[in-house]
């Protein structure tokens, strides 16, 4: 488990990077506990465009508790970059479980 202690509302965390061949697509799980309601963002990276964006980003709402989060990165460019930005709000947030998988297309 990793304690993240976000002090402003435009605190992120980079997720550890990780290599997606040709012909997959990835499923990212993250267990996120809040101790907020409000909404989480991950951010993506493209080969082609290498850094993070707000047109490349999926949101999810979540609530105070443990939160399972289901990332499906479905861009083929897609480069295993991925960044958290766990609340609106300014909290301490742990992440109990971060998990990739690949699979084919």
């Amino acid at each position: 488990s990793v304690a993240c202690q976000m002090q402003s509302d435009a605190a992120t965390l980079r997720l550890p990077a990780f290599e997606v061949p040709a012909g997959k697509r990835a499923i990212v799980r993250i267990e996120l506990e809040s101790p907020i309601a409000s909404t989480s963002n991950v951010f993506f990276q493209t080969r082609t465009e290498p850094s993070f964006s707000r047109s490349r980003q999926y949101q999810y709402e979540i609530h105070q508790g443990l939160n399972e989060l289901l990332v499906e990165v479905v861009d083929p460019d897609f480069n295993g970059k991925l960044m958290l930005k766990p609340s609106r709000e300014a909290g301490t947030f742990l992440i109990s479980a971060l998990e990739a998988r690949l699979v084919a297309r």
